[in-house]
């Protein structure tokens, strides 16, 4: 083979490889509502959480690696928004009107925690839960930008209590240890360091902060409504914005969800079938976004690099592979 020609073919190849894009599979979700987020147990058992938010509750269930997924009836009416599990088994979902529910059975099925809660229930819009360490669990929410709310359990989500209310919405929280966590809003990022107990603002505000995630205790990210994305390689002591959503001579786009595998290797999904993926720690990212693709997606659950789930609006379930 002469020189030009080997030449020639590495070109090809490299062409070829970095025209790669993944491939999306549209799954049938026999609902027309709001899918908010998803979580898979195993290989073969997952859970997607959503509805109407004053009117519906929609939970679904696979058992076959998510080719079919079932619907089971609570009853409750409002809208469920996040997943959290503590092993295979164990786990709670978050909703409206301070609605926690629990399983202990890998999703097959489902019980009301009973609770009592002294404040407006336009408070209770939980957004986000996260399960600490085998005994607490910590949930957030609030609505109107304005108000917000942290309650936390002891007895992994059986009983729970009120520890603050604030002045700013709260969307998401994620712990990078079993004493220290950060919780992200309208304004604001969280943080506690005695599992949830009591809570102190930093200084990073600016933007309305809707998911965090922690690959690592010393690496993690906040992505912002407006298109913001946060770095901290600290834990959390100090951040680094990598792009900023308020800067009026870029692009506007809307981020729900931020998940990331690895300290270099996340994905953020948002609002206009915004899919986006970074292999070098957010220094650059490349969109994934399907052609005329104008879904609201509102979260990304990753299997391993490349291979995942997208849940949105109008029941959208999308797996997608690279």
């Amino acid at each position: 083979m002469q020189k030009s020609q080997f030449l020639f073919i590495l070109v090809l190849v490299f062409l070829s490889a970095c025209s790669l894009k993944p491939e999306y599979e549209n799954i049938a979700s026999e609902t027309e509502n709001r899918l908010h987020c998803i979580y898979f147990v195993n290989d073969s058992v997952g859970i997607i959480a959503g509805g109407e938010r004053y009117s519906k509750d929609k939970l679904l269930r696979t058992t076959n690696g998510g080719a079919t997924w079932d619907t089971i009836g609570l009853g409750i009416h409002k809208i469920l928004t996040d997943i959290s599990f503590v092993n295979d088994s164990v786990g709670l979902i978050c909703g409206l009107d301070g609605h926690i529910i629990k399983t202990k059975d890998a999703g097959k099925t489902w019980e009301q925690v009973p609770m009592r809660w002294n404040v407006p229930l336009n408070l209770l819009l939980l957004h986000g839960i996260q399960v600490v360490n085998d005994s607490v669990v910590v949930a957030v929410g609030g609505d109107g930008y304005t108000q917000g709310i942290i309650v936390r359990s002891t007895d992994l989500g059986e009983t729970w209590t009120m520890v603050d209310t604030f002045g700013v919405e709260l969307r998401k929280v994620a712990f990078v240890d079993k004493l220290k966590g950060y919780a992200c809003g309208y304004g604001a990022i969280l943080k506690t360091s005695d599992a949830g107990l009591h809570w102190e603002f930093t200084n990073e505000k600016d933007e309305f902060f809707s998911a965090i995630t922690f690959p690592s205790k010393s690496v993690g990210y906040v992505v912002g409504r407006t298109g913001t994305i946060l770095k901290t390689q600290d834990g959390g002591t100090t951040w680094k914005r990598l792009r900023n959503g308020n800067n009026p001579l870029q692009t506007r786009f809307f981020f729900n969800d931020v998940k990331f595998l690895t300290e270099d290797l996340g994905y953020i999904v948002g609002d206009n079938g915004v899919v986006w993926k970074t292999t070098d720690g957010g220094k650059n990212w490349k969109s994934f976004q399907k052609e005329a693709d104008k879904t609201n997606y509102f979260e990304i659950f990753l299997f391993k690099e490349g291979e995942g789930w997208l849940v949105g609006d109008k029941g959208k379930i999308l797996k997608f592979s690279e």
